[in-house]
């Protein structure tokens, strides 16, 4: 990753926050988004090299090319973006409310959709550049209360392919991870607020809970020209919950 410059969404906490670290770590120059200002603030401290600071809440999909322009003021252009940012919004279907589903899906698709499509513009991205989207194997175990959550990640999954072939004249690659339970805030604030469920993913997923630095090495591989020939593929990691 030496050398390269990587946008990374959801950067305040979790597999973002664990990849922009590793990434600048690396070599790369990252430009890291999110919400969540002390946060971003924290891992500015912790990363080595080139490292900007972008707040910014991506549910607000119609402002999103503020961030891309941002990064060109900089003098740089993109080699990839790794969009990380998401939220749960777990609701049972007696209780679930437009608004909550909304939100889910401007977080966690349409952001995503949107930013994909200013980083396939020339002026934003270099040519051979590379996407990777944060899905999750929740479109194939389909929890309770997970409608919008895993409607968002389905939706996330099917455009990953689409996207790929949209932006292969420029050969701008487009893949998707999807993990089961990672060692994120955001797992542990769900799961432990459920009696009984952290016990039945430790007996269910037999290698242990992801630790986020096994889903940075993944997402570091997607971006190098090792996987040159990789595009619209959704990579699942299980571990060993088959």
């Amino acid at each position: 990753m030496k050398g390269k410059n990587i946008l990374v969404t959801g950067a305040s906490s979790g597999i973002g926050y664990a990849f922009a670290k590793y990434a600048s770590h690396q070599g790369a120059t990252v430009f890291a988004t999110a919400r969540r200002i002390e946060n971003l603030n924290k891992l500015c401290e912790e990363c080595e090299g080139e490292v900007y600071s972008i707040p910014f809440d991506l549910s607000n999909v119609h402002n999103l090319e503020d961030v891309f322009q941002f990064i060109v003021k900089q003098g740089k252009k993109l080699d990839a973006l790794v969009y990380c940012a998401g939220i749960t919004g777990n609701e049972p279907m007696r209780t679930i409310c437009p608004d909550t589903m909304e939100n889910v899906l401007n977080t966690n698709y349409t952001a995503f959709i949107q930013m994909c499509k200013f980083f396939s513009k020339k002026k934003y991205s270099n040519d051979g550049s590379a996407i990777v989207g944060i899905s999750s194997l929740a479109t194939q175990s389909f929890e309770k209360g997970s409608v919008s959550y895993t409607a968002s990640k389905a939706a996330m999954n099917s455009s990953i392919v689409i996207m790929a072939k949209e932006f292969v004249h420029r050969k701008i690659r487009v893949n998707g991870i999807a993990p089961n339970f990672v060692d994120t805030e955001m797992w542990r604030e769900t799961i432990l607020s459920i009696e009984g469920k952290q016990e039945e993913i430790e007996r269910m997923q037999k290698l242990g809970v992801i630790p986020c630095e096994q889903i940075s090495y993944l997402i570091e591989f997607l971006i190098s020209d090792r996987s040159e020939y990789i595009t619209g593929a959704i990579v699942p990691v299980t571990g060993g919950w088959l």
